[in-house]
């Protein structure tokens, strides 16, 4: 065209046209970009025409010595709105220079090739609009692929995604949105947003939905929603605006996930927690949770036995409860063999563990127990210390008294009718232990004939509650085939029904008391040594009114040692005026009834009392030929206390074993059940279990376990393994079953305690989905960013290749297309299209679940960072320096690594756009040690302020405000490198702003499969 008819020409573009692919242009006039290669000569006529700011028909330009008209032809789109304007220039100067001896001819001659050439120049313009407009619709055609493209992008999306106009009205809704809750689209399309919503949330929409245009986006708004068929779901919404070039709303992009799962797994858990807290609390054993330095955590048992008020009050003295610790015979110390006491502990599971500590001067004694938490950052453990300081006492003096003397012991189950002879009763009659069984026929067999009856009768009195104990003197036969002379003595316990079931005594051997007696009947001297020197407390009484009174004639030192008196005091006194409690004692009627009678009694173990005396005695009164009457007796007191303590330790020990919150068995080597406390019967729904085995109680498929572990405990001599069981209602049960070998004078017995872990161990699983729920929320929360970050990355690239497709369109149709110049363009749209691939890739890449751990060099991580957040940075005038070895390598999940650098680096940038920092600045430092790589992320930013420095990695913590921040970022970045890289995330503030440092192995211990 240049050639034949002097045109050149320029193409403009409305601006707002193929708005996606736009890219800012200064070059622009009346609203049209122009979209032209720019020669030497049109680059003037451009600055003609932007100075008259206009695009029309017939102007003319001068441009140096040269003058142009214009011809304006505009181009419309679908709409039949202008888009396109093409504007030629016909270079007129010749048309000026003629003679004038030719104008009537030139004039002719114009005319007609005026006429030639309009006609020409009409047809070459028609021929050039309708190749435009082929071009035209080929662009227009792209953009609907396009638009198509995106359309099957947001359907298949794996998120429900909806669109909402300024008024709140769905105007698109993909295919997740509709299966959520179960509507079809010609059902939701053009209805208002809080239609669908629960009506306790309709208003919380309009106030939102006002916040949110105005704010421009949102993160975890939650909504109650109404499905089709009528059943309500927890929702969490995250969404942007999206505006025109004159910030203009034009629609909402958002999308939700459905947390109606989540949400009631976070009742449950605070339900658990406070199910937890309150046995914590009402523990009556001092229970901690400590690492064994520092106590985290105390229940009142501990507070009230150290006589604080609280927890606080305790750390102000004292780091560690050990500091309280005495080391005494088997109670722990601080340390035991350059070993932490707290660990000494959890390594002997299997055995006992006491620790000695004092309250008010009393030493107490404790059972310690400590269970190691197995998800805690803190490395605490549950530590239980049960005082057992009154059982330790009743014990020693158990083995005091006992073994202190030459009473035999005997037990008798009133219920299965078991009875226990000690060795030494078994002694008693000249038989080892294993000589005799443990029958009441042995004992039916050894007694006198004649004294048979007599002990009968007084032990079933007892039994059926008339006497408040038993006592019985008779004789048994002697291994050699003499008689023993016994003093019997007992109680009966009984149930709270009154029902007998249990009978405890002893065994005195009296034989040389009574043979003492007799002798002393024919030898009255030698009596009388015995008397003096006898254990046994003796006072010798005489009267002189024929038993009405009775004076106190002798008596011997153990008189004095019992009674803390001295006989040159008493002696001649009457009775009553020494023992003032005597007659209410009883022992003044007996005293008168022997002297009657001339018939020795015993009088059981009773308890006197006076103004000055007091103590349990045994009296033993006989009559002496001259009259007088012996009272000979023994201070029971520390017996009869030993016995009350006994009975009370062994009350407790029964209530124990019966209230444990754990099942307790007993079996016998062929796995028959000799014993079972109530927690077991109750969970087995039998009233007796004794007898029973296995197969009595468990279906077919269980009974082999149960038989393997008690086998495996006879050979191992413990053994502990976890049990899952279905209840009656089919829900799952987990139980700690923990089993031992019992040896009990050569009967060999197998142990087995089950604790019922279900809420423990669902709690643990709880804890973990919730885990794993908050890194998918976190990523997710993440996705409304990206996404803008690729659609803000491929806008540039987009328009390039558009503007390179056009270029090659206008050349073909110019016929100025030259194979230099369509190479060059075809390797910059190729260019370009790698750039969109690499944006997807990047983005695709931070998404992908990652299984197991690579070797990886750190900077490459951060480059894949930056190939998503860099951008972002650029935009905010953010200058990034990253201070990395380039060839250090680690081992760990690098996916994860990538996210916490994201996450760190993202919120550092959002402090300083927040605090319009001039010159923003975030730089990386790296060092290292034998065991770790670090990593410090610090910003210009002014730091983390105090008052935040404690909670900035809490969950849901954020100071953005709802509207900008989850407050998940930080506290999933800690969890990341905590539970899954095994290293450590921490904060501080430096000169400049805050320092996040990231500490991690160089390789993952049992690094593998996650």
């Amino acid at each position: 065209m240049r050639e034949v008819n002097n045109f050149c020409g320029m193409i403009f573009l409305k601006e707002d046209f193929l708005e996606p692919f736009y890219r800012p242009n200064d070059r622009v006039i009346d609203g049209y970009a122009v979209q032209s290669k720019l020669t030497s000569e049109l680059e003037k006529i451009y600055t003609e025409l932007h100075v008259l700011g206009k695009l029309e028909n017939s102007m003319k330009i001068s441009v140096g010595d040269k003058i142009y008209m214009t011809h304006n032809y505009t181009l419309n789109d679908y709409k039949n709105n202008p888009k396109v304007r093409i504007l030629f220039f016909q270079n007129i100067t010749e048309f000026g220079i003629v003679r004038d001896y030719f104008i009537f001819g030139l004039f002719l001659i114009v005319g007609i090739l005026l006429l030639i050439i309009i006609w020409f120049v009409h047809r070459r313009i028609g021929l050039y609009q309708n190749n435009v407009m082929d071009s035209y619709q080929a662009q227009v055609e792209k953009l609907y692929e396009s638009e198509h493209r995106f359309q099957i992008l947001y359907e298949k999306a794996p998120e429900a995604y909806q669109s909402l106009d300024i008024d709140g009205n769905l105007i698109i809704v993909n295919a997740k949105w509709l299966e959520e809750l179960g509507y079809s689209k010609s059902e939701v399309i053009g209805k208002n947003f809080s239609e669908f919503l629960a009506p306790a949330f309709k208003s919380l929409f309009k106030e939102n939905f006002t916040k949110f245009k105005s704010a421009g986006g949102i993160t975890g708004i939650e909504f109650d929603m109404v499905k089709k068929d009528g059943e309500i779901i927890t929702t969490s919404y995250n969404g942007k605006i999206v505006r025109d070039d004159d910030e203009n709303f034009v629609q909402t992009h958002c999308i939700f996930i459905n947390i109606t799962q989540s949400k009631k797994v976070q009742l449950k858990q605070k339900f658990n927690e406070k199910y937890l807290q309150a046995i914590f609390d009402v523990t009556p054993s001092i229970m901690i949770a400590t690492n064994g330095e520092h106590i985290d955590k105390a229940n009142q048992a501990m507070l009230e036995f150290f006589d604080y008020e609280t927890l606080e009050d305790f750390e102000n003295k004292h780091d560690c409860i050990c500091d309280f610790f005495i080391g005494d015979r088997d109670c722990i110390t601080s340390e035991i063999n350059g070993i932490d006491w707290l660990e000494y502990v959890l390594s002997r599971k299997d055995e006992l563990t006491y620790a000695c500590m004092n309250r008010d001067g009393v030493r107490h004694h404790f059972v310690i127990q400590a269970e190691k938490l197995e998800i805690d950052e803190k490395n605490r453990s549950i530590v239980i210390f049960s005082d057992i300081t009154e059982a330790e006492y009743i014990k020693e003096r158990l083995e005091i008294a006992v073994n202190g003397t030459n009473d035999g012991l005997w037990d008798w189950n009133l219920v299965t009718g078991e009875i226990y002879f000690s060795p030494k009763w078994k002694r008693q009659l000249g038989y080892e232990d294993d000589e005799l069984e443990n029958t009441l026929e042995t004992w039916a067999e050894h007694v006198h004939p004649d004294d048979k009856e007599n002990a009968e009768r007084d032990y079933t009195a007892n039994m059926e509650g008339k006497t408040e104990f038993y006592q019985n003197i008779h004789r048994l036969r002697h291994k050699d085939g003499s008689w023993v002379w016994i003093l019997d003595r007992g109680k009966t316990t009984f149930d709270d029904n009154a029902k007998a079931i249990r009978m405890v005594g002893f065994h005195t051997d009296i034989t040389k008391q009574k043979e003492l007696e007799f002798q002393l009947i024919v030898n009255e001297k030698v009596y009388l040594d015995f008397f003096e020197n006898t254990k046994s407390a003796n006072i010798i009484y005489s009267t002189d009114d024929e038993g009405e009174t009775f004076i106190i004639k002798s008596l011997n030192h153990s008189v004095e040692e019992v009674e803390g008196v001295n006989r040159e005091n008493i002696i001649g006194k009457q009775v009553n005026d020494v023992f003032e409690g005597i007659d209410k004692f009883g022992l003044l009627d007996i005293f008168k009834e022997v002297y009657k009678s001339g018939k020795p009694q015993q009088m059981p173990i009773t308890f006197y009392e006076d103004k000055k005396l007091l103590g349990w005695r045994e009296n033993y009164v006989f009559k002496l030929s001259n009259g007088d009457i012996v009272a000979s007796y023994e201070d029971r007191t520390q017996e009869k206390k030993l016995e009350n303590e006994l009975r009370i330790s062994q009350h407790q020990f029964e209530q124990f074993m019966e209230y444990i919150p754990a099942n307790i068995m007993i079996k016998d080597k062929n796995h028959h059940i000799v014993y079972a406390n109530k927690r077991a019967k109750d969970f087995f729904k039998q009233e007796s279990m004794v007898g029973k085995s296995s197969v009595d109680l468990l279906p077919e498929h269980l009974v082999k376990t149960i038989n393997k572990i008690d086998d495996l405990i006879l050979k191992e001599d413990t053994h502990e393994e976890l049990l899952e069981l279905l209840d009656e209602n089919g829900e799952k049960l987990v139980y700690r079953n923990l089993g031992f070998k019992i040896v009990d004078e050569g009967e060999v017995k197998i142990g087995v305690v089950s604790i019922d872990i279900t809420g423990e161990y669902k709690l643990k699983k709880d804890l973990y989905e919730q885990e794993e729920l908050m890194i998918a929320q976190s990523r997710h929360a993440a996705m409304g960013e990206m996404i803008s970050m690729i659609a803000h990355q491929w806008r540039q690239p987009i328009s390039v290749i558009a503007m390179d497709a056009n270029n090659i369109l206008a050349d073909i149709e110019l016929e100025m297309l030259e194979e230099k110049s369509l190479k060059g363009t075809s390797e910059d749209i190729i260019k370009q299209t790698q750039e969109l691939s690499k944006t997807i890739d990047d983005f695709r890449n931070f998404f992908r679940p990652e299984k197991e751990v690579q070797e990886v060099f750190v900077k490459e991580v951060f480059n894949d960072a930056l190939a998503v957040i860099g951008k972002s940075l650029d935009n905010n005038q953010i200058e990034f320096s990253l201070d990395v070895d380039e060839n250090k390598k680690i081992t760990t999940y690098t996916r994860e690594l990538m996210q916490v650098f994201i996450n760190i680096i993202k919120n550092a940038k959002e402090v300083l756009i927040e605090k319009k920092i001039e010159a923003k600045k975030i730089t990386v430092y790296s060092s290292e040690d034998k065991e770790n790589y670090t990593l410090r992320i610090c910003d210009n930013a002014g730091g983390v302020p105090k008052e935040n420095m404690e909670k900035i990695f809490n969950p849901y913590f954020t100071t953005k405000g709802e509207k900008n921040g989850t407050g998940l970022g930080l506290y999933m970045s800690q969890t990341i490198v905590q539970k899954h890289l095994q290293g450590s995330l921490s904060v501080e503030n430096d000169d400049e702003g805050a320092c996040f440092e990231i500490k991690i192995p160089h390789i993952i211990e049992g690094g593998g499969k996650k």
